[in-house]
């Protein structure tokens, strides 16, 4: 596939693409896991059916969808942990953080206390 075909329907470089793929190496592991992550990619991407994926990259509809399923678990378990959250930064990487906005309503630029902001929009009952 051409770079730039990949890059759109992905959403990143076949770089980037392949270092998710060293990074976890239990995609590689699984059955059709490398076309799982660019099928999860996509859908990310695109917001499209698993049955029009499903058509572009030649699979069954459940054999995606299964597929999908099993990447999501992976990267859930063990790409998130790593990668994500407010455990990956130190205090002071999170006080260089601070913006102009929040100095200007809570405090100066002396302050050094860190700031949160929660935001609860996909918080469900």
């Amino acid at each position: 596939m051409d770079d730039r075909v990949f890059e759109y329907w992905i959403g990143l470089t076949k770089e980037k693409f392949n270092s998710i793929l060293e990074e976890v190496p239990r995609i590689n592991e699984t059955r059709k896991g490398c076309l799982g992550l660019a099928a999860l990619l996509m859908k990310m991407r695109t917001g499209d059916s698993d049955v029009r994926i499903a058509t572009l990259v030649q699979v069954p509809r459940r054999t995606l969808e299964n597929s999908i399923d099993k990447i999501r678990e992976i990267l859930l378990q063990d790409f998130v942990p790593q990668n994500l959250g407010i455990d990956q930064l130190t205090r002071e990487q999170l006080l260089e953080h601070k913006l102009t906005i929040p100095h200007g309503i809570f405090g100066n630029e002396n302050n050094t206390n860190a700031l949160v902001i929660c935001d609860g929009t996909y918080i469900y009952k």
